[in-house]
């Protein structure tokens, strides 16, 4: 079966479900993720990057349907996506180019995933009811990761998304990265990771 199928297939086990759910709930439509499959499938590296919060990304959930929104992911990553001048692109677009060049030519794939699936409307952050409502109505995340098997995966989400990456990865271990001990100790006391 193919790839987009299988996805589509997993956002509609929950989606109608989770749109009956949300009751008095403001939450942004999810962010729901469609490759070019081709690429995808001829690609020697395929790398999930997780980062950026869907802040206006779309309106309310229920707007727009599963295919509206695979759609407009796809316009987005795959067919318009201009240089983002916002930190996560940047560090998206860092990681692209270092990767690239370790791969000698070989054509490489990217997907841009985040950790929460929802947002607020109009305004950025998360609020345990929208977390709450993802995890109990929504939960693909590790499922995606299932079906599209990439071969690296990058976060880019900060300490204070490790319980979600906790929540969809239960055997995940978090380890610091290079810094001597006494500048990891000063680092958490200003809650940089």
């Amino acid at each position: 079966m193919k790839i987009n199928i299988r996805l589509h297939n997993l956002y509609s086990k929950h989606f109608d479900s989770a749109l009956s759910n949300k009751s008095d709930l403001s939450v942004s439509s999810p962010l729901l993720i469609k490759i070019d499959e081709e690429k995808y499938l001829n690609s020697s590296r395929k790398v999930m990057i997780f980062g950026q919060e869907t802040f206006g990304w779309h309106k309310e959930f229920g707007s727009k349907h599963i295919d509206e929104l695979m759609n407009k992911y796809d316009d987005y990553m795959n067919k318009n996506r201009k240089k983002n001048t916002r930190a996560f692109w940047k560090g998206f677009n860092y990681f692209k180019e270092e990767i690239d060049k370790l791969s000698n030519g070989r054509d490489n794939y990217y997907i841009w995933n985040n950790i929460v699936k929802f947002g607020k409307v109009g305004e950025r952050g998360m609020t345990e009811g929208i977390r709450n409502f993802e995890r109990k109505n929504f939960s693909v995340i590790s499922d995606e990761v299932k079906i599209l098997k990439p071969d690296m995966i990058v976060f880019f989400t900060g300490p204070n998304r490790d319980k979600d990456i906790k929540f969809n990865f239960e055997d995940v271990s978090f380890d610091s990265c290079g810094y001597p001990k006494t500048i990891q100790d000063k680092r958490k006391k200003i809650g940089v990771r």
